[in-house]
Parts: structure tokens; sequence; C-alpha cells
């Protein structure tokens, strides 16, 4: 999503372009396209364009270690990353799925989430955890 970003530093491009650029199958494209509008780091403009929103162009405007700063707090401000990330260091180690299937299942404030869906969600919001924790080992 972040190699996403920086390529839309450069030019807006559409759901198809992103899957040809990356070699993706459209599915794919709308994750990360999503995952950057969820962080609200992109927008989609009336024509479908994908470009970086203000708060994108700012934080990607920054030096790596203040970009990288910013993008934790923009996860880290999400209700399920940041009680999932006060359990991985309560615990020391990185919450199973079933536990942050649990924590994004009480911190749902819209539509309850369910299914497959629930369980991509957790393995996404691990992954995201995983690369955060990351950082605190550089």
């Amino acid at each position: 999503m972040i190699n996403l970003c920086e390529l839309l530093c450069d030019t807006p491009l559409t759901k198809q372009q992103i899957t040809e650029q990356y070699a993706f199958n459209a599915r794919q494209a709308d994750y990360y396209a999503n995952a950057g509008r969820y962080l609200d780091l992109i927008v989609r403009s009336s024509n479908s364009l994908y470009s970086l929103s203000t708060s994108g162009k700012k934080i990607l405007s920054m030096n790596w270690k203040n970009r990288q700063l910013a993008l934790c707090e923009l996860i880290l401000s999400h209700i399920a990353f940041h009680e999932s990330m006060t359990l991985y260091f309560s615990t020391g180690h990185l919450p199973e799925i079933r536990d942050i299937t649990e924590i994004i299942t009480h911190s749902a404030l819209q539509k309850p989430i369910t299914g497959d869906t629930l369980s991509r969600r957790a393995g996404t919001l691990r992954s995201w955890l995983n690369w955060i924790a990351s950082l605190i080992t550089e």
C-alpha cells in the first residue's frame, strides 16, 4: 500500500492501471487502494481515479522516519488496531487471529463483520501490527 501511495505521488490511476502496474488481479488492486482510503491516504474521484489525499501528500513528503511514524499513528488511531497493539504490548507477542477477531467484533462501529471477511480483516490487521513491530526493532 505504501508503494501504491508512492506511485500515486506522480499521477492518479484507475483500478485497471493499478492492476496492470503491479500485475495484480482486480481484487488485489481494490484491496490496496481501499486500504489507502481507509487510512485517508488515497481518495477516489467521481471518475474512478485514485490519487493521494491531502493527508497522503503531506505524509509522503516527510523523511522516512517521520513518514513511518505518521503511518503508524494513522493505523493506531483506529480502535481495533489500537486495542490489538495494546494486547501485543501487554503479552509480548503478536495477538492470535481469534483474539483479533474478537477485538474487531467488539469495536465495530458500523455494520457487523462476519465470516470470511472477519478472518481476512483480522489477518490484515495482524500483518499491519507485525509491520509496526518490525519498525520498532529496526
